[in-house]
């Protein structure tokens, strides 16, 4: 995603760059790959977000690829996104 979206980083100027991870995390993987990727992002510069959809992501794991707990929001359902979605636009967009 760093490569393909953002060719060489975040945007230069006022405005920031976001990503929004959207994942229900069930399938078994190592938390430790997207945990590395979400670094490499914040490392240029771009900000990370969770959106957890379902039991299936772990808090800690999810915290820990969006950089801290506070750009982690959880939803119970896929079709709770979109209202989670509106609620982080709120946050973002000052």
């Amino acid at each position: 995603m760093r490569r393909g979206v953002y060719g060489r980083g975040a945007r230069v100027g006022t405005v920031p760059s976001i990503t929004v991870l959207v994942t229900d995390a069930n399938t078994p993987f190592n938390y430790t790959d997207w945990v590395a990727a979400a670094a490499e992002l914040r490392s240029d510069n771009i900000e990370l977000y969770v959106v957890s959809v379902g039991n299936g992501p772990y808090p800690v794991a999810m915290a820990a690829v969006a950089g801290n707990a506070d750009r982690v929001i959880n939803v119970a359902r896929e079709d709770d996104v979109t209202t989670a979605a509106a609620g982080m636009l709120d946050r973002l967009c000052l």
